[in-house]
């Protein structure tokens, strides 16, 4: 909540001085925030360090600058390009003082537990132990543990984390309690089972933490954090929703338009010779798509009819 707005603050700070470059900079704002939504930078990690996020958002914001200025120097004098280049890399030194202090900020409300998201424990086993308790005496990671489901109970103390139920109570846990974080550790479950239940419409919406022992959640993309000595991998669904599936379907159609037009010659004498072949150039099948509708499929023909 405060680190994006904080961002664009710092980005667009340098025009209030140079304000002939207001519009690249206001693109260059623009650019950086698409970069680091896109890139996860505003999902905020468990354990907090600006030198760990430096790298990545330095990469990022040099890619943005690259962009501007390349516009800037196609369309000005080499004058107009050195002044805000030297205004770009000020921006870039306040958009990382800016990160310190929301840094600061963010660990203050975890502290004073201002900051604290419902999180359920999968498994009871050792690790599972080991992260409740972490997490149960240091509030800076941002998280309270409500209890732990497993199939074999009780697994914890009841001190760090009650036992609420199976795993195929997890749905109802996580609407009752309001859970917005469910962290898999060890536990007496069938991993294949708890990939579909962490997809229901409940725990959709919840942050997917993983310490890394489930191989089958390894072929998703995911951020590695920490717990106290502990590896955890934030896993990010592949289902796009919102704004990233709007740019996605609209990257899909354009491409494919593009590709289209390209291919168009190729495909023009693949139709004639499936045509000289026999009669007959598309072949069309009714299959199955997404939510369970029918759809109808065009091929070139490959078989005699």
């Amino acid at each position: 909540m405060v680190v994006l707005p904080m961002d664009a603050l710092m980005l667009l700070l340098p025009a209030t001085w140079a304000p002939q470059h207001w519009k690249a900079f206001a693109s260059l704002a623009l650019i950086v925030l698409l970069l680091f939504t896109a890139g996860g930078r505003y999902r905020a990690r468990l354990q907090l360090g600006v030198l760990d996020e430096l790298p990545s958002i330095m990469a990022k914001l040099l890619i943005a600058v690259a962009v501007v200025a390349t516009v800037t120097a196609l369309r000005h004098e080499t004058g107009v390009l050195e002044s805000f280049l030297a205004a770009a890399v000020v921006a870039m030194g306040l958009v990382v003082l800016g990160r310190i202090v929301t840094t600061q900020l963010i660990l203050l409300g975890r502290r004073r537990r201002i900051v604290a998201h419902h999180a359920l424990l999968v498994g009871g086993g050792a690790v599972s132990t080991t992260i409740a308790t972490i997490l149960q005496d240091d509030p800076r990671f941002g998280l309270r543990v409500i209890g732990h489901v497993d199939n074999d109970p009780p697994g914890l103390a009841r001190s760090a984390a009650p036992y609420l139920g199976r795993l195929e109570d997890m749905d109802r846990i996580v609407r009752e309690e309001k859970v917005r974080v469910i962290l898999v550790a060890d536990g007496r479950f069938a991993e294949t089972d708890l990939l579909d239940l962490v997809r229901t419409p409940a725990c959709y919406r919840c942050d997917l933490l993983v310490v890394p022992r489930l191989h089958e959640f390894h072929t998703q993309a995911g951020l590695v954090d920490n717990i106290g000595a502990i590896p955890v991998m934030r896993i990010r669904t592949p289902a796009l929703r919102g704004l990233s599936r709007v740019l996605k379907r609209a990257f899909d159609i354009v491409l494919s338009s593009v590709m289209l037009v390209l291919a168009s010659p190729v495909m023009a004498l693949c139709a004639v010779a499936v045509r000289l072949d026999g009669p007959g150039i598309l072949f069309r099948q009714e299959r199955v798509g997404r939510d369970g509708e029918y759809f109808h499929c065009l091929k070139f023909r490959s078989m005699r009819p």
